[in-house]
């Protein structure tokens, strides 16, 4: 049985796209991001193959989780924290401060983007296929 781990990324970035090059066992996934609005307040979200049904915290709304979607064998997730940002909370994204993925899945990549790219115009570094 695979064991579940833990990598915590810092970093702080105002790029819209996130980018995780992984490979799932169909196992637990949980991607844990740490985001900024405009206004300063910081919000938790949560993206996670665990539950169905997304959720918010109720006193301040804050943290949300969402469900996440993924299949067996090594994928691309491309995050709009942009959208995201605005569709759970109505305000305006600013920057991460942290990703945080717990599973027992491999991962190859982890990246931001300010636009989404094929992995054709992507550098051979980032590339999927390269």
């Amino acid at each position: 049985m695979d064991e579940i781990a833990c990598l915590t990324f810092v970093a702080t970035c105002d790029y819209r796209w996130l980018i995780i090059h992984l490979k799932s066992k169909k196992q637990f996934l949980s991607i844990g991001l740490v985001l900024r609005d405009q206004q300063g307040i910081h919000r938790k979200l949560t993206l996670t193959n665990h539950v169905s049904i997304a959720t918010m915290d109720a006193p301040n709304g804050s943290i949300a989780q969402l469900p996440l979607v993924v299949n067996i064998g090594w994928q691309m997730i491309p995050i709009d924290l942009y959208t995201l940002v605005k569709a759970i909370w109505g305000t305006d994204y600013k920057c991460i401060e942290q990703v945080r993925i717990k599973s027992s899945c491999s991962v190859r990549k982890v990246f931001m983007s300010e636009k989404l790219y094929s992995d054709f115009e992507l550098p051979d570094y980032l590339r999927a296929l390269g």
